[in-house]
Order: structure tokens, then C-alpha cells, then sequence
């Protein structure tokens, strides 16, 4: 079983609308996918996800196990095939955290996206435009998949 890891700085906006979307993406294409969440910070260890994650994933109907943020540990970028980072600060912070170690494929989200003009996702805890990275997300979760399933790798 392959293993997905989306991360953001927090934890409780991006990455686990990410989450939610390409657990749900798997579940309708009947991959059996172990997908989670993890943040680069600590602002927000153990919160939930943001008000504003939880009620646009119930707008679009996208079911979402509610769980505390974590943290990444080096350990994960072992042990997940893919590490997707919300934005290009993101990633820089994953990489340093891996050192020389050998870790799975790292990767912004939207890298996988090449028909789309923005190469990050930003933030919407500092925004307010929830709409836009769901939005962006759903995009950049679905050319992920397409990409990995063409290739064979999911």
C-alpha cells in the first residue's frame, strides 16, 4: 500500500483539506491509499482543523475524520512514498528536516499540476480565501493522481 503525506506550516487548514480530498479521490477510484496530515510548525500541535477547513469539506461533501494536528518527524519522511508540501517554504522546511537521509518522492502539491499558473498554495489561515486553496487542492490532488496512476505508481 502506498503512502501519502500532505504537509503545511500549521497543519489545520491546508494540509488536512488535502487530506480529506485525495482520501476521498482514492476512495472513488477504489485505491487503497494510506493518506495523512502533518504540519512543519508547532503553532498548532494537537488543535483541530481549522472551522473554515471542517465547513467547506462539508460543503463540497467530502467526508473527514476530525484528528488533532501533528508535527512531522524525520521518521515519516521515511516511511511515506510521497511527502506533498503546500508551498515551495514548505518543502525548503522538509528538506532541511531530511538531511542525508533517504526519504519518499518530495514535492510541492502543485508540481504535478503544470497547466495551473500557481506553483504554491497559499495560505488561507492568513488569507481567508478557503475557497481558493480548496480549490487548488482538488486540482493539484487530482493531477497528482492521474500522473502517479499513468505511471503505474498508485
Amino acid at each position: 500500500m502506498k503512502k501519502v503525506l500532505f504537509v503545511s506550516s500549521g497543519g489545520i487548514c491546508r494540509a488536512p483539506i488535502a487530506e480529506a480530498v485525495f482520501n476521498e479521490m482514492c476512495k472513488n477510484k477504489g485505491l487503497n491509499v494510506d493518506v495523512d496530515s502533518a504540519a512543519t510548525r508547532d503553532w498548532h500541535i494537537r488543535d483541530f482543523p481549522h472551522e473554515d477547513s471542517v465547513e467547506i469539506l462539508a460543503e463540497k461533501k467530502i467526508p473527514f475524520k476530525t484528528k488533532e494536528s501533528r508535527k512531522v518527524k524525520a521518521e515519516d519522511l521515511e516511511a511515506f512514498d510521497y511527502i506533498l508540501a503546500m508551498d515551495a517554504e514548505t518543502l525548503g522546511e522538509l528538506h532541511r528536516l531530511a538531511g542525508m537521509r533517504e526519504t519518499g518522492v518530495m514535492a510541492r502539491l502543485l508540481d504535478f499540476a503544470e497547466d495551473l499558473k500557481e506553483d504554491d498554495i497559499p495560505d488561507p489561515y492568513m488569507t481567508g480565501e478557503f475557497d481558493k486553496a480548496f480549490d487548488l487542492i482538488e486540482a493539484g490532488c487530482g493531477h497528482f493522481m492521474g500522473k502517479m496512476k499513468k505511471n503505474g505508481l498508485l
